[in-house]
């Protein structure tokens, strides 16, 4: 069976899972996750290897109707993602049901060159009869395209996901080496760690321009030790 290897962008509207079903995919944590929308700024890239394959999954900020210029550049991101990507996976709030913004990326992905997968997430929300309708509706929204019903915190049909993606990637070697899980600098994995904690801890009062950078990141191997210095 030959190799396959490729990008794939997971997109949807803020808060519908995509970062926790990255880390699901990737099977280690490489985006932090909170109840706040738009907690995801920036491309994150978490790879899984398989024997199959190897799929460099690329999480991006929530596709939405942006007024600041944060958010306008977090679409803009989110965007050139799926222009680069070789599979989109569009991700749903299964227990919110298909809204208009939904309906939106579907009707654009409908369209566009990338091979697109319907994921369903947080089926572990409703009851499964309910799952039904939702998945015949994405089918006459995005037409010949998987419907996947899945929950990225219970673990319910990721390795289903990460089957159908692995399977519709093009054939070629590995892109990256096969231990490697993110492109992240550490650096960056412990400011983002921060700042998730800082979303937890803090609720309302902080605004969501909040960021973190490291000032300090200091490896002592002699003592197994990383200390690090994080500004908010």
């Amino acid at each position: 069976m030959a190799h396959r290897a490729g990008s794939v962008a997971i997109v949807g509207r803020p808060n519908v899972g995509k970062s926790t079903l990255l880390n699901a995919l990737v099977g280690t944590k490489v985006a932090i996750v909170t109840p706040k929308p738009q907690t995801t700024r920036t491309r994150v890239v978490g790879i899984r290897s398989t024997p199959e394959g190897q799929a460099v999954f690329i999480d991006t900020p929530g596709i939405h109707a942006a007024r600041s210029t944060l958010n306008r550049r977090m679409v803009e991101t989110a965007r050139s993602a799926l222009e680069a990507a070789n599979v989109a996976l569009l991700v749903l709030d299964a227990s919110a049901g298909i809204r208009a913004g939904d309906r939106e990326l579907a009707a654009e992905l409908a369209g566009a060159r990338v091979i697109t997968v319907a994921i369903l997430n947080k089926m572990d929300r409703l009851p499964r009869a309910r799952l039904l309708p939702l998945m015949a509706e994405l089918g006459m929204l995005l037409p010949g395209r998987e419907v996947v019903p899945a929950s990225a915190t219970g673990g319910e049909n990721v390795a289903t996901v990460l089957g159908v993606v692995i399977r519709l990637l093009p054939e070629g070697p590995p892109l990256y080496p096969e231990d490697e899980f993110t492109t992240e600098p550490a650096r960056v994995l412990a400011q983002e760690l921060v700042r998730e904690q800082v979303f937890l801890a803090t609720r309302d009062e902080v605004p969501y321009g909040t960021t973190t950078m490291v000032e300090r990141f200091e490896e002592r191997p002699d003592q197994d030790l990383v200390v690090i210095a994080v500004r908010a």
